[in-house]
């Protein structure tokens, strides 16, 4: 091989190589196989359920009591190591004011990059109850751990005061603080 063929070859191989360290590894993406979501509510939220009469029940799995509600996580994509994905629970909360009463179920936690929500289906449509602030992930092997602040969206607060008749919740108020804890496939 000639002088300029190696040089060419090398240069090639060269490139090859920094195009390959340059290239960071694509994210995969796996299935939630199970999981657990828990909101401690917020002393707002709890002085508001305690001076108001509303009561919150679990419907399915779902568990309330001690200021907090919790949630299995049963499916759903997610990104590794980024924790990006749809991220879904079973279960949901009965909201009940005299004699109205509000069900949510089949909680999601949505998660691309810096943003975080949680919608809910209310009345047979998909709404988003709350950004996820101050958000944190991170995996460890087949395990993830998701935390932040739980501030409540106008489309929620909306639904909670015509459920009270009242203008009492408004948008960016503390829900709480969410803690999730899942295991991929």
């Amino acid at each position: 091989m000639s002088r300029v063929s190696k040089s060419a070859v090398l240069a090639l191989a060269t490139a090859v190589c920094a195009v390959i360290v340059a290239v960071p590894a694509q994210a995969k993406t796996e299935q939630i196989k199970s999981g657990q979501t828990t909101v401690k509510l917020s002393p707002l939220v709890q002085a508001l359920l305690a001076k108001t009469g509303l009561t919150v029940t679990p419907v399915g799995p779902a568990k309330v009591g001690g200021g907090s509600l919790s949630m299995p996580m049963s499916s759903g994509p997610m990104s590794v190591p980024s924790m990006n994905g749809k991220m879904k629970s079973k279960g949901g909360l009965r909201f009940r004011f005299g004699t109205r009463t509000l069900v949510i179920r089949d909680y999601m936690i949505s998660h691309h990059g810096k943003n975080a929500t949680v919608s809910a289906i209310v009345h047979g449509k998909r709404i988003t109850l709350a950004r996820i602030t101050h958000m944190k992930a991170k995996m460890s092997g087949k395990h993830g751990k998701m935390s932040g602040t739980l501030r409540i969206t106008a489309a929620w607060a909306n639904l909670i005061n015509k459920l009270f008749g009242a203008n009492i919740a408004h948008a960016g108020q503390d829900l709480g603080e969410l803690t999730m804890a899942v295991k991929m496939a």
